[in-house]
């Protein structure tokens, strides 16, 4: 026997979760499908998310108008779903903003100023003698300047809020449906979702928010024509004693002159450093040819090896410390940024692919 609904969100992740929360909230009977955080992540060998990390940069100031004020409503709720939830998930620790100093051949930070002063946010503009004075963790280039968002920004704990987002939206009377899900198919007016233990639900609508899982021919009628950007991803484990080191480290965004590539650092969330770069190869999954068979049935079909997405970040593996310390060493960005270089490193992970194809 299928239970019926107003919607199905397949995926509970921080887009399903949430559009289960608000849609629960209008008043709309609605089902959200997914499974529940694994308890054992370095073997787990289901679906989770395409990210193990536990921290994401949220801040106001951008230069996208649209995406800024969507950024400033979220936040200005945070309070909101914590309280409803009794889940505390955001650092409110502050966003600092880098690069070359105004005035040069690089606009950056003119860009960011420009558009901190149309949202009116409050993020003073710090020379290279402020940022070195104030932010005793980074080492920046020669000539950099930065803006300092130091208020409603910062960053927040995706795993928690997806927990947070989850709860409220069962509150608000959402099935929360812990499974993974097999297939999706249309049947008459309505959209029938069976699970991998074999339950099945119809609704007039289905939302699909399983991120990389979502190109899955089981999913949708025809594959998404994603764009995946590649970006270099390092956890860095911080020994306990070092810890307090780090209690109000911003969260902090860097650009390096070059089109394309900036850096992002998360402070020591759970007990690691985070940092992302972003890299200059943007390739059509379509123009990947086992990209498609990877993303077939990926995470919805039992017994399938591969389980995550293309763009899942590798499982960390231990090093020898003085082996961490060269590949440390050997990254610019990463060791000028950070001070001092040795992080006391445990634990080095990059994405999963450049591991293997550098023969780490």
């Amino acid at each position: 026997m299928s239970e019926s609904f107003d919607f199905i969100i397949v995926g509970k992740g921080m887009m399903g979760a949430a559009a289960a929360r608000y849609l629960a909230l209008s008043g709309a009977r609605v089902a959200l499908v997914g499974p529940d955080e694994p308890s054992d992540w370095a073997n787990h060998g289901g679906v989770f998310s395409s990210h193990y990390d536990n921290a994401r940069i949220t801040r106001t100031i951008d230069d996208d108008p649209v995406w800024a004020r969507l950024a400033k409503r979220s936040i200005d709720r945070y309070r909101e779903i914590a309280g409803q939830s009794g889940i505390d998930f955001y650092a409110e620790v502050g966003c600092l903003i880098a690069g070359p100093a105004p005035g040069g051949s690089y606009d950056y930070i003119e860009k960011v100023a420009k558009a901190r002063d149309a949202l009116g946010v409050e993020a003073p503009l710090l020379d290279e003698d402020a940022l070195s004075e104030r932010f005793a963790w980074f080492r920046f280039p020669q000539g950099f300047a930065g803006i300092h968002e130091a208020q409603g920004a910062g960053y927040i704990n995706p795993h928690a809020l997806v927990l947070a987002q989850t709860i409220c939206a069962e509150k608000a009377g959402a099935r929360i449906v812990r499974s993974e899900v097999a297939s999706v198919s249309e049947a008459g007016d309505r959209v029938v979702v069976t699970t991998t233990e074999g339950a099945t639900l119809t609704a007039g609508r289905v939302i699909v928010a399983a991120g990389g899982f979502s190109r899955s021919d089981t999913l949708l009628p025809r594959p998404i024509d994603l764009v995946v950007k590649a970006r270099t991803v390092f956890f860095a484990e911080v020994a306990a004693d070092d810890l307090p080191t780090y209690d109000h480290m911003p969260s902090l965004i860097a650009d390096r002159c070059v089109a394309g590539a900036g850096e992002e650092l998360l402070p020591a969330a759970a007990g690691r450093l985070c940092r992302r770069q972003a890299l200059h190869q943007d390739r059509r999954r379509s123009d990947r040819p086992h990209s498609q068979e990877r993303a077939r049935g990926a995470g919805v079909v039992p017994g399938q090896r591969r389980r995550r997405s293309s763009g899942t970040h590798g499982r960390i593996a231990r090093r020898g410390d003085a082996r961490l310390q060269a590949r440390f060493d050997a990254f610019p960005p990463l060791r000028d940024v950070v001070h001092p270089p040795r992080l006391s490193l445990y634990r080095l992970c990059r994405r999963r692919s450049y591991c293997r194809r550098h023969g780490w």
